[in-house]
């Protein structure tokens, strides 16, 4: 059976996708042929080096029809879609003597999010929008969703994987808590899921000081 979704269908489910996962954005230096099969091992990140390139940090906040500075906006565009767009400016990331020592061409962009596996949760349910702590190691971050997989708070058995945002520190095999409340056991550190990746139509060369790469984030709704 074939369902319609009408435009604010769509656009309340693109908003949902955004605002469950903050995303990470970087560019890559290799010239891979991109498709659905692409994973982290084809890709090279730029170097990362103290005054030069750095990934970008997206907040997941999103708002209907008005391009707001660091936040995304969905909207219908002139394909009757729904899209969004990160920012009312493009990313930029400008050049710095380290980024032309390495003598670099960038061939695109690539998004992922962080994810962290749990299981043995308590009886206390985590939220979206709490602070998780690592009992041993002191690591934080803020959860934007939480998906279970198995098992249920109230039985004390649930099980899945938490979508982070903000970490600091590394976590690793050990409970997590809110405030003083022990509420799953985790693994290990949280894990690097990739969201997408798109080539450039030609690779731009990093060959001096202060060039700048810009690029503007568009997500459209597709059931291509």
């Amino acid at each position: 059976m074939a369902i319609y979704v009408v435009n604010i269908g769509e656009k309340e489910a693109l908003k949902d996708l955004l605002v469950s996962q903050a995303m990470i954005v970087g560019l890559y230096k290799n010239n891979v042929n991109v498709d659905g099969n692409t994973t982290f091992e084809h890709l090279e990140e730029l170097d990362k080096e103290a005054d030069g390139y750095q990934p970008k940090k997206l907040t997941n906040d999103v708002v209907f029809d008005q391009a707001t500075a660091n936040k995304w906006y969905v909207y219908t565009n002139s394909d009757g879609k729904a899209e969004a767009q990160y920012s009312n400016a493009a990313l930029e990331w400008v050049a710095s003597q380290s980024d032309v020592d390495n003598n670099n061409t960038v061939y695109g962009v690539f998004a992922w999010t962080l994810v962290l596996p749990f299981t043995s949760g308590g009886t206390d349910e985590i939220k979206v929008g709490s602070t998780i702590t690592g009992i041993t190691s002191g690591a934080t971050a803020e959860v934007t969703a939480i998906r279970l997989t198995s098992g249920s708070w109230s039985g004390g058995d649930a099980a899945g994987e938490l979508c982070i945002k903000n970490q600091t520190g590394t976590f690793q095999a050990e409970g997590i808590k809110i405030d003083t409340d022990d509420c799953a056991t985790i693994a290990g550190d949280s894990e690097e899921r990739l969201l997408f990746v798109e080539a450039f139509t030609t690779g731009q060369e990093i060959n001096q000081v202060g060039f700048t790469i810009k690029y503007t984030l568009k997500l459209t709704m597709s059931t291509a």
